[in-house]
Formats: C-alpha cells, sequence, structure tokens
C-alpha cells in the first residue's frame, strides 16, 4: 500500500511540476507581444473576412493600439481587398496563422491601421 502511495504522490508532483511549466512558457510568449507607433509584432489570435476586407487580430499583452493608426474596434488591423497585393498578404497570414509564426504587421498611418506590408519570424 505504501508504495501504491508513493507511486500518486509522485504522480501528483510531476503532473504539477508540467502544468506550471507549461503554465510559465504559454504566458512567456505573449509577454513579447508588441505595438510601436507603425506596427505590432506577435502571433495572429483571430482572421475574418468580408466581401472587401480580412480583418486581423493580433495576441497581445495589452498594448494593441499603434500609435499613429485607429485599430478597427480597437483590436483589428484590416488588409482590404483592393490592395494590389493583397493575396499575397492573404497568403502570408494564413502560413503565420496555421504555423503559430510571430508575424509583424506594418500599417499606413490613418484610419483602420491598413496593412502595409508584414513580415515572419521563426525565432520567437
Amino acid at each position: 500500500m505504501k508504495v501504491f502511495m508513493f507511486n500518486k504522490a509522485k504522480y501528483l508532483l510531476v503532473r504539477s511540476i508540467v502544468f506550471f511549466v507549461v503554465t510559465l512558457v504559454v504566458t512567456m510568449g505573449n509577454a513579447n507581444a508588441s505595438c510601436d507607433a507603425n506596427s505590432c509584432t506577435n502571433q495572429i489570435y483571430k482572421i475574418y473576412t468580408d466581401d472587401a476586407t480580412t480583418y486581423v487580430q493580433l495576441s497581445t499583452s495589452g498594448n494593441e493600439q499603434a500609435g499613429n493608426c485607429a485599430l478597427l474596434g480597437g483590436v483589428f488591423a484590416t488588409v482590404p481587398t483592393s490592395n494590389p497585393n493583397y493575396k499575397a498578404l492573404l497568403s502570408n497570414i494564413m502560413i503565420a496563422y496555421t504555423m503559430n509564426l510571430t508575424i509583424t504587421l506594418r500599417y499606413f498611418d490613418g484610419p483602420g491601421c491598413k496593412v502595409a506590408y508584414l513580415y515572419l519570424d521563426k525565432s520567437h
């Protein structure tokens, strides 16, 4: 009976440590989220598309505002279908979303934070 108790206690300790480490890693990943005057960097949290625009929301640690533009609804960058590079931008956004890559969205100044260009980064 003592052997069973020891194994159960060991199992609970290991499970608690694993949970703590996973929580720490996930929290640290979101702590790197950042926005500056012209761009935001992190993983993509949400995407939705209508007939005229694709809307992109990045996961952030509370600083969603890019200095020189107003994110739509306070959280969404926009990629209008009228953008001549729309297909390339959307393809890279989808790759970043699917593969959980860090992406930097650089915005034009003005309302809606229209994406001027982006880049992907595997190092984060």
